[in-house]
């Protein structure tokens, strides 16, 4: 049956999963600290990642959405 073997993820899509769940932490946060107010999941979703991004993630991870060139 195709798909049936696990096989492990390409490392940038496993970094993204990492990021999104990171962010979705941090959403959730910012929910509860606002005093569980609903009607700003979006704004929530946003600020937490730009702030990971900005920080490059919690874990150490390099911000995944910009490339860097060096010369």
């Amino acid at each position: 049956m195709p798909g049936s073997k696990s096989s492990p993820l390409n490392p940038s899509v496993q970094s993204e999963l990492n990021l999104e769940g990171e962010i979705e932490r941090r959403a959730y946060e910012l929910y509860v600290q606002r005093g569980q107010e609903d009607g700003h999941a979006l704004d929530d979703w946003l600020s937490a990642e730009e702030e990971l991004r900005a920080n490059g993630m919690r874990t150490g991870t390099a911000n995944t959405s910009k490339a860097v060139r060096v010369a």
